[in-house]
């Protein structure tokens, strides 16, 4: 099986979180390989999650513009891109995989602790 994913910047939020310093950028897309890729081997995993996130720096980088703000809205931009193309693959082990790089599994797991203290359900 053949399939593609297209990561593409996602300009408008980075520039919405950014205010009145954010730049107009074009967005950009590539598209990342998934032939072939065993989703029950941990490595292979690992491989397609590195492809994506470095798919993801590509489209959203300013080009040398090093500025906080830019960094700022490359991170987001790089952030919101790579929920999207592991949302789009919807492959359980990838998501695991990014929500614990991410942090969002560690999140995830205190808000529901938090939820669970304030029902007394704990």
């Amino acid at each position: 099986m053949f399939r593609s994913i297209l990561i593409a910047s996602v300009c408008a939020t980075a520039a919405f979180a950014a205010g009145a310093h954010a730049q107009q950028r074009t967005p950009e897309q590539t598209s990342v390989s998934m032939r072939n890729v065993d989703y029950n081997n941990p490595d292979k995993v690992a491989q397609v999650y590195g492809r994506l996130q470095a798919a993801a720096k590509s489209v959203c980088d300013s080009d040398g513009d090093q500025g906080p703000m830019t960094q700022n809205d490359d991170k987001a931009c790089e952030s919101q891109s790579m929920r999207d193309a592991v949302a789009q693959i919807d492959q359980p082990q990838l998501t695991r995989m990014a929500d614990a790089r991410s942090g969002r599994s560690t999140q995830l797991a205190m808000r529901d602790r938090h939820d669970a203290d304030a029902r007394g359900t704990r």
